[in-house]
């Protein structure tokens, strides 16, 4: 049988080992949300390419500029963009 010593030894470690779980969770989800930003913002930028014949440089140049212009971040510019055109919708420039 444990003593109370022990016991509270096998608390502390099971909370340290809930805790770490915890940050592992919230990192795990922290870098998925990366990930999706990421492929996010790649197809405004292929968007942007195609229609305005920009390199790649300046299709962040004008996501960025446009992003501050508007006050967004430009990851949610970024997705407006392709919720846009997955929306059938197009621009007339």
């Amino acid at each position: 049988m444990l003593d109370e010593a022990e016991c509270t030894g096998h608390d502390r470690a099971t909370e340290d080992l809930r805790a770490a779980l915890a940050d592992a969770v919230r990192t795990a989800d922290q870098l998925q949300d990366g990930l999706l930003s990421n492929r996010t913002i790649g197809k405004a930028l292929g968007l942007l390419m195609a229609q305005y014949h920009l390199d790649d440089e300046a299709a962040f140049d004008k996501l960025r500029d446009h992003s501050r212009d508007l006050n967004l971040k430009i990851r949610d510019l970024a997705q407006r963009i392709v919720d846009h055109h997955n929306s059938g919708c197009r621009s007339a420039d």
